[in-house]
């Protein structure tokens, strides 16, 4: 690497050069409040790696927050790669294996590893940068997901019955912690959705514009499901959930749900998530229909030598938007 230009490991004191870079890419407002939740908040950790100029402008970055999984029955600790770009005016200087994109990223992958017990990495890049570590860096796509709509104008049939009670709240508490275990013995590799992951993912007291309710069955002392949406508009994402076991309670929270988007002026639900979550077929039976996946984001691996298979990876890691830093 030319001696012009350094890449090293991102303190606190980079984060206003990385922002000014991040947002000019990105042409986005990300706030130096948002960046520190995502690299100082993170109770598992998140870390990045910066490339800067001879005269301190920021040419690369790479990061990647670092979460508890499962895998095949043990617990690991994987990495979702995040907020990687460079800088225009230096791509000039960065194409090929050697450019500085690249070996930024190279870094990262080499210093949060399989030697310091990272399982694998997984994202959601843009489309440039897919093709970009597609051919640099090892990236694998993924296969296994898709995007699903619900008309939320449908009129739902009412059975004149009511199985529970739908509620908000403003944190995520023991009662997510105890769903999350009942999910864990139908899924062999996903980040823990407990309440330790959801309350850093979704900050509900920093007021972000997220929805969250529950249901709870008539005489029973805690929920049995839950959904996680923000608004785009006058579409609901679905970014998380957990569906009731019963039916009857299943379609019961929706109806509820229905009645709470139309309120707010919602006449279009949507989500993407791996074709194996254990509640695709009850969004597919509430009528969610498949659609066309997005054009602008790719998702793929990045697995070390003596990690997992990267096919079977595809086919058996389970994950909603709530997984990606994109919502």
């Amino acid at each position: 690497m030319s001696a012009s230009f350094l890449i090293r490991p991102a303190v606190q004191s980079d984060e206003a050069p990385i922002l000014a870079t991040f947002n000019h890419v990105f042409r986005d407002n990300r706030s130096k409040a948002a960046w520190q939740w995502i690299y100082q908040g993170n109770p598992d950790s998140s870390q990045s790696m910066v490339c800067f100029s001879g005269v301190g402008e920021v040419v690369a970055h790479s990061g990647a927050s670092f979460h508890r999984a499962v895998y095949q029955g043990k617990t690991v600790k994987i990495g979702q790669g995040r907020d990687s770009f460079s800088h225009p005016k230096f791509r000039s200087v960065m194409r090929g294996r050697a450019g500085l994109f690249a070996q930024t990223a190279q870094s990262l992958f080499m210093q949060h590893g399989a030697a310091e017990g990272v399982a694998f990495y997984y994202g959601f890049p843009s489309s440039r940068a897919w093709r970009l570590g597609s051919k640099l860096l090892d990236y694998r796509e993924g296969s296994n997901w898709g995007r699903f709509r619900y008309d939320s104008r449908k009129l739902l049939p009412d059975f004149g019955t009511s199985y529970g009670a739908l509620a908000t709240t403003d944190e995520f508490g023991e009662a997510f912690d105890r769903l999350w275990l009942r999910r864990e013995k139908n899924v062999q590799a996903a980040v823990i959705h407990d309440s330790r992951f959801l309350s850093w993912r979704f900050p509900l007291h920093l007021k972000h514009s997220y929805w969250v309710w529950m249901f709870t069955p008539y005489l029973a002392e805690e929920m049995s499901g839950y959904v996680i949406f923000s608004r785009r508009g006058h579409t609901a994402m679905l970014l998380d959930l957990h569906l009731p076991t019963q039916p009857r309670h299943c379609f019961d929270f929706w109806r509820q749900i229905v009645d709470k988007l139309r309120w707010h002026g919602i006449g279009q639900t949507e989500t993407w998530l791996s074709l194996n979550h254990p509640d695709l077929a009850k969004l597919r039976e509430i009528g969610f229909n498949p659609c066309a996946l997005p054009e602008d984001i790719k998702f793929g691996f990045r697995v070390f030598d003596g990690g997992p298979d990267w096919a079977l990876l595809n086919q058996s890691f389970c994950f909603t938007m709530a997984d990606s830093d994109l919502y």
